[in-house]
């Protein structure tokens, strides 16, 4: 009866299925083709039954490879886009880490896994728990609780793609850096796993980087974009004011937030004379107070 309903309209019918065959599971193509009809409806039919297995099973890996490719190449589009030191892919549904993560420093291919006692195949869950030895006591927290197996899979099932997260750490010759990483979160359309894209940046020095920018776009006459820029930034400056609280005095790091606090006023303004000294003045406080974290860092050790 299903069969003649779905002949309704049509002459022919093709499907394609897996079954289990023998106690072995097999693709088949099957071709059914109204011969006779009575009253409109199908009354003879011939079919026919072909095993695709070997077919099938090609048309399936070769999907596969192109759909890591297509996850590699956009890993690639948006480390060289945004500067990224590390990228690396998990799979978040199977908690497995399945290839090395590597960066480069000084020029030299670095293991992060290695660092971390680990080699692949390796839960992603026990790489991220033994990263928490790199990472400084005041970011463990925010840590903790983003780069976690669970939370990302709540986060991904509540719609949200992409998980961001800004930390210090320190990672090698006793340097401290800021890191933001990004998860970047898909689903794989043959498996169903949710795969997930870990981009990792280096911010330390962004803020005066985001300053310059801002100060360009107000050359261009784009006063709006400039201010928005600033805002960021300073919020940016603002989410690590913590850090900077356990190495320096409070006065100079309050010396800062006024510089902050002026330049957006003159950028709202738009005096370009008064934003360009403060700009200027806001610039050469971040980069003494830079001066003075690598000195008081080098005295604590």
């Amino acid at each position: 009866p299903a069969i003649v309903e779905a002949l309704k309209g049509q002459d022919d019918l093709r499907l394609e299925y897996h079954a289990l065959r023998g106690g072995r599971p097999e693709w088949e193509h099957v071709n059914v083709v109204c011969l006779e009809r009575k009253e409109g409806r199908a009354s003879k039919a011939l079919f026919s039954r072909q095993v695709i297995t070997e077919l099938k099973e090609k048309e399936l890996r070769i999907q596969r490879e192109m759909s890591l490719a297509n996850r590699k190449e956009r890993q690639y589009r948006i480390a060289i886009t945004s500067n990224a030191f590390c990228t690396f892919e998990f799979n978040l549904t199977q908690d497995q880490i399945e290839h090395d993560i590597l960066c480069t420093v000084n020029g030299r291919e670095i293991s992060l896994l290695g660092k971390a006692g680990l080699s692949v195949p390796c839960a992603a869950s026990e790489c991220f728990q033994r990263w928490k030895d790199f990472i400084l006591d005041e970011s463990m927290e925010d840590y903790s609780r983003v780069v976690d197996p669970q939370y990302l899979k709540e986060r991904f099932q509540a719609g949200d793609a992409e998980v961001t997260v800004d930390y210090w750490g320190q990672f090698s010759n006793k340097r401290r850096i800021c890191v933001r990483q990004s998860f970047i979160m898909t689903q794989d359309h043959d498996t169903g796993d949710v795969m997930v894209m870990v981009v990792t940046r280096d911010i330390t020095d962004q803020v005066q980087k985001q300053l310059e920018q801002a100060q360009a776009l107000t050359r261009q006459g784009d006063w709006e974009r400039a201010e928005a820029l600033t805002r960021q930034t300073y919020q940016d400056w603002q989410d690590r004011r913590f850090y900077f609280h356990t190495l320096m005095r409070h006065s100079d790091i309050d010396q800062v937030l006024r510089a902050f606090r002026q330049v957006l006023e003159y950028v709202q303004l738009r005096e370009p004379d008064q934003y360009n000294a403060a700009n200027a003045d806001l610039m050469a406080q971040l980069e003494l107070l830079a001066e003075m974290e690598q000195a008081t860092i080098v005295n604590v050790l």
